[in-house]
Order: C-alpha cells, then structure tokens, then sequence
C-alpha cells in the first residue's frame, strides 16, 4: 500500500474521527477515545499535523458548509 502500518493505522483513525466529527456530537475526547487515541492532547496534535486545524475547528467548519440546493 506504499505506507507503514502505522501510518496505516493513523490515516485510518483520522479518517474514522472526520466521520464523526461531521456526523456525531461526542466530545472530542469520547471521539479519541473510540478512535483508539487514548490521550486527547496527542490526538489533536496528530489530527491538526495532518488536517491543518484541531478537531473542534474542523468539526465547525464542516457543519458552516450550505447544503447544495437544486
């Protein structure tokens, strides 16, 4: 796949905390926590070294989009 496992593994759980940062309201904690990131402090300096935001930025972001309108 061109990556390490733990690369791998990081990218998956971010991945996985995008999802419900968009669509859950669970703390940012509880959100490290499921993603298997025990310690909030080291998930969000690992979300915002690959997101370029924290996850609280990311989440308000994401729910100031407009819906599409036909």
């Amino acid at each position: 796949m061109g990556m390490t496992v733990n690369e791998y593994l990081i990218t998956t759980r971010i991945t996985y905390a995008k999802e419900l940062l968009k669509f859950s309201d669970q703390s940012v904690a509880k959100i490290a926590e499921i993603c298997g990131i025990p310690h909030v402090s080291h998930f969000i300096s690992i979300f915002k070294s690959r997101e370029g935001q924290t996850p609280l930025a990311y989440r308000k972001d994401w729910r100031d989009i407009p819906p599409l309108r036909n």
